[in-house]
């Protein structure tokens, strides 16, 4: 017998012998049962305990990585970087980045996550990562350098090695920093602008050319009484960034002096709104304010007296109020709503007969409410159009494309695409900024302005249709747009032209035509018919019935193919065909055709049908159909959104359910 086990045969004595039974007390089975029943709940206790320990990341849970400097880089870049829990190469998962503050400079690659990173390390705490799994960096700066263009080069080049070795989502990357690094969080995004997909600053302060943070989700924390960055950092780059058309939520908190990073990385509403962001597409989740109408971000190009807007907010907890500007440089641009005049409503709000004037080019709304936190402030967030002022310029600016081509279309087979061009105004205006968008959902900014470049724009398989847009300093836009054929399968031979068209009026509504088989290096999946020079059918064989036409007509057709990679050929040659007269005679309901009918023989065709052949040299006429291979084009599904995945099951029991079993154990003891 264990010498912690209990005797219920007798009594052990120190040498271990065992005596016959003693008579016990009236109570001494129940105080017996006591005893076991408190060493087991605190046993239970111990193990709650344990758990929630485990609970938390801890630095022991990175891994170490070195960077090694390059060219006249003074120093390596030591670093630590979390893989998140039941990592499968098959998905890809976001990666946060986290730059240290000025007290965690270094070389020893543990200052900078020790102290729970400051607060950091809740964003990847266990619980976290079971609903949003994701990688996260946590590279350490050198005393001499903090964060400056070398160190931050240095994290970008980090952040693509980690691409290389695992499977991280590029349009899921986030960075946020404290102190000297919510400096460098500010500083990162207008160095890297087209990389991540939102930033986090805290306590920290702006960097200048703000115009390139315009397409970047921001989500800055200050406190009001920090005494070692002043909070007029963050009002001054929050301010700016919106004024240039970014949207940014400040939260501002009241007290908490400096170090308020534990409290806002504990705010139960970042980590959520963080993982929904995705580089180039817009803004999502909550807290958010948008404008509804007019449609942002640019007014229809007409001088008014008076605008109305109207949109909607929502905030946890709900919206205290929605302010409006037409003067945004008043009030640090909603840092200080006080002189701003009050939409009508909160969750939908409108604004009725706003005044324009001359200087009216920039229509901010701000949503005002809680900070979330016992050290009080408020949160802001904003949405903002581009309006055109009284006495404005209508003369449109004028916008090209350079490179990759000045064409208007262009056949990529890369999932990425750069693109450079130049703008330039008239009579007295600038050119004020450079944004784009595309037929999937896409949008964001370009850098630079009379030469401009947007780099990292996603392609999707087939057809993309990209709009740049310039807008002048009196918020008149001109656009230009480019057509990419995305080949992303890596086949770039498109098939041959389709030979020997044949256009035969079979009545006075309806024209039969057919050609020959285009070829192709993997094989032919179709074929686009076109009248008039517009695509009017695509078809998986090659010969086509055109029905509904008006008699006594000249039509005009064209053929082309294309391949499973969605690569097209040329057009054929055109054939020329006139309709049929209507007569009482001719049959005039003859119905659509089916697409195996076999290919026209016109020279047995009654009642005079004419028909017309394009110039083609091929001989052999052709009734074959053409050899479509199989057209498995491959997606590449890019993995994890945040939901749950990262688990495979199990795990230790939960911590309430450990605390009711104790519950439980001494409820029973009560009624013993």
């Amino acid at each position: 017998m264990a010498s912690d086990e209990v005797c219920t045969n007798g009594a052990k004595d120190k040498e271990g012998g065992v005596h016959l039974p003693l008579k016990r007390p009236m109570f001494a089975g129940r105080t017996s049962r006591i005893s076991h029943l408190f060493r087991v709940a605190g046993f239970i206790l111990l193990h709650v305990s344990l758990i929630a320990t485990i609970d938390a990341a801890t630095a022991s849970d990175f891994l170490y990585g070195t960077l090694a400097k390059s060219g006249a880089e003074p120093n390596d870049l030591p670093y630590r970087y979390l893989v998140p829990s039941g990592y499968s190469a098959t998905n890809a998962y976001p990666l946060i980045v986290f730059l240290h503050g000025s007290g965690e400079r270094g070389n020893n690659n543990t200052a900078q996550i020790s102290n729970n990173a400051n607060g950091a390390l809740q964003l990847v705490s266990a619980a976290n990562q079971a609903t949003y799994p994701c990688f996260m960096l946590a590279p350490q700066a050198s005393v001499a350098e903090g964060w400056n263009a070398n160190t931050l080069g240095q994290v970008v080049r980090t952040i693509q090695q980690l691409e290389a070795t695992y499977s991280v989502d590029h349009n899921r990357i986030y960075v946020t920093g404290l102190s000297m690094g919510g400096g460098g969080t500010w500083e990162i995004i207008m160095r890297y602008p087209f990389l991540f997909a939102a930033a986090v600053p805290m306590s920290g302060w702006g960097p200048g050319s703000y115009e390139k943070l315009a397409g970047i989700p921001i989500w800055n924390f200050h406190a009001f009484d920090d005494g070692t960055v002043a909070v007029s950092g963050s009002d001054n780059a929050v301010s700016a960034t919106r004024q240039v058309g970014g949207r940014v939520i400040y939260t501002r908190y009241a007290t908490g002096g400096h170090g308020i990073w534990p409290t806002a990385y504990a705010n139960p509403y970042l980590l959520p709104w963080m993982m929904v962001q995705q580089r180039n597409q817009p803004l999502a989740g909550t807290p958010i304010i948008s404008i509804v109408s007019p449609t942002p971000p640019v007014v229809p190009p007409s001088v008014v007296s008076s605008r109305d807007i109207s949109g909607t907010a929502a905030m946890p907890g709900g919206v205290t109020q929605v302010s409006w500007t037409f003067t945004p440089w008043t009030g640090n641009a909603g840092v200080d709503t006080s002189t701003y005049s009050l939409a009508t409503g909160t969750g939908n709000w409108s604004v009725t007969n706003a005044t324009v004037k001359g200087d009216s080019t920039l229509f901010l709304a701000i949503s005002t409410g809680s900070s979330w936190a016992t050290e009080g402030g408020v949160t802001t967030l904003n949405d903002c159009l581009w309006n055109v002022p009284t006495g404005a310029n209508l003369t449109a600016p004028a916008v090209t494309i350079s490179t990759p081509t000045t064409t208007g279309t262009f056949t990529a087979t890369n999932a990425s695409l750069n693109l450079t061009g130049t703008a330039t105004a008239t009579g007295g205006k600038t050119v004020k900024a450079i944004t784009w968008s595309n037929d999937r959902g896409g949008r964001g900014i370009g850098v630079g302005t009379s030469a401009w470049n947007i780099d990292n724009l996603d392609l999707k398989s087939g057809d993309n249709v990209i709009t740049v847009t310039a807008r002048d300093s009196h918020s008149i836009t001109a656009n230009a747009v480019l057509l990419v054929h995305a080949n992303l399968s890596g086949d770039a031979i498109a098939p041959t032209v389709p030979t020997n068209l044949l256009a035969t009026a079979n009545s006075p509504t309806t024209v039969a035509l057919s050609w020959t088989a285009s070829t192709d290096n993997v094989g032919v999946t179709g074929y686009g018919v076109y009248r008039g020079g517009n695509l009017i059918k695509t078809t998986a064989y090659n010969t086509y019935t055109d029905t509904n036409l008006s008699p006594s007509t000249q039509y005009s057709y064209t053929v082309n193919a294309y391949d499973a990679a969605n690569n097209i050929s040329a057009q054929s040659p055109a054939a020329l065909v006139t309709t049929l007269a209507s007569t009482s005679s001719s049959s005039s309901g003859s119905s659509s055709s089916s697409s195996s009918s076999s290919s026209s023989s016109s020279s047995s065709s009654s009642s005079g049908a004419t028909s017309s052949s394009s110039s083609s040299s091929s001989s052999s006429s052709s009734s074959s159909s053409s050899s479509s291979s199989s057209s498995s084009s491959s997606s590449s599904s890019s993995g994890s959104s945040g939901g749950n995945g990262s688990s495979s099951g199990g795990g230790a029991p939960s911590v309430w359910f450990l605390t009711a079993l104790t519950i439980a154990l001494l409820r029973r003891l009560s009624n013993q």
